[in-house]
């Protein structure tokens, strides 16, 4: 389900940023490669109520400028990123208000990946006027979900999928040596774990000689391998699937429900009294009222 700000509180929200150039057009503003993550992660949530936003961000489309460092790169690319991670943060803001159980999953593919990589930066080390978001929000960040991602790190932490080499470094980190940036920037180091929120819930999808995540290691092939290996169908669509399957996952440890053959309850408000013999549902910390 499509949510806004406001809509109907969910058991999860999938907040997805799409890649350079994208549209709203491109799978309904989320993108092949983030899509993709989603449709696995909902998939394996049966009775979980699971929906999705697309952040609205211009996702400024990315050429030569990438190279080059030219002045629009500057202005429009570093921007774009900027108002991406704005508008995640303030969406988190509001639903954190409106829905306190509510928990997300940040995922973005490119230039969205280096948004959430940045908006997870912010939450990990918030400012005074930030605090009480991060609060609100980390210890229901089911996990981060970054594809193809430019602000990648050597030796990152988290959890890692793709055939790139474990020092791998994304693009933006050449932009920094040049002195292009943002307001926000690029998470130098490996992803830090906190009381509340442990890194292994940051999953890293990169294949080798990726002109974005892994651009120590261009290759002439480097473009198309970051244009289209994070697809149905593609030499990166396990390791998306993988990433999608084990957030699910964690997902399910945090939210865990009971199902009775097709009706799922929340343990929190699991309380069954029986009479006669009490059948086991398999659900964490059941709570048993037998009557005699």
């Amino acid at each position: 389900t499509k949510v806004g700000s406001t809509s109907p509180c969910q058991d999860v929200v999938y907040i997805g940023a799409q890649g350079s150039g994208q549209t709203g057009a491109d799978w309904e503003g989320l993108g092949a490669e983030v899509r993709m993550g989603l449709e696995t992660y909902a998939g394996h949530l049966s009775g979980y109520t699971v929906g999705y936003f697309p952040v609205p961000y211009p996702a400024a489309p990315a050429g030569a400028d990438v190279l080059l460092l030219g002045k629009n790169y500057q202005k429009t690319f570093f921007a774009s990123i900027d108002s991406g991670v704005n508008e995640t943060l303030e969406f988190l803001k509001t639903r954190a208000q409106n829905c306190p159980d509510e928990h997300f999953v940040l995922s973005g593919y490119s230039q969205g990946a280096m948004v959430m990589h940045r908006t997870l930066a912010v939450l990990l080390k918030p400012s005074r006027k930030l605090a009480p978001l991060a609060s609100a929000v980390l210890w229901r960040l089911d996990g981060v979900l970054a594809i193809a991602d430019g602000d990648r790190v050597p030796e990152q932490g988290g959890v890692v999928y793709g055939t790139a080499a474990s020092n791998a470094m994304g693009v933006a980190w050449l932009a920094e040596a040049a002195g292009v940036k943002g307001t926000y920037r690029p998470m130098p180091g490996a992803i830090p774990s906190t009381a509340v929120w442990p890194a292994t819930r940051f999953h890293s999808v990169c294949n080798a000689h990726d002109l974005v995540c892994d651009f120590n290691h261009l290759t002439l092939d480097g473009l198309t391998i970051h244009s289209y290996d994070y697809r149905y169908g593609m030499d990166g669509e396990i390791f998306v699937g993988s990433a999608a399957t084990n957030i699910a996952r964690t997902t399910r440890e945090l939210q865990p429900k009971a199902t009775i053959g097709e009706l799922t309850i929340p343990d929190s408000k699991l309380r069954v009294g029986l009479s006669g013999a009490m059948y086991a549902i398999g659900t964490k910390d059941f709570e048993q009222d037998i009557v005699n």
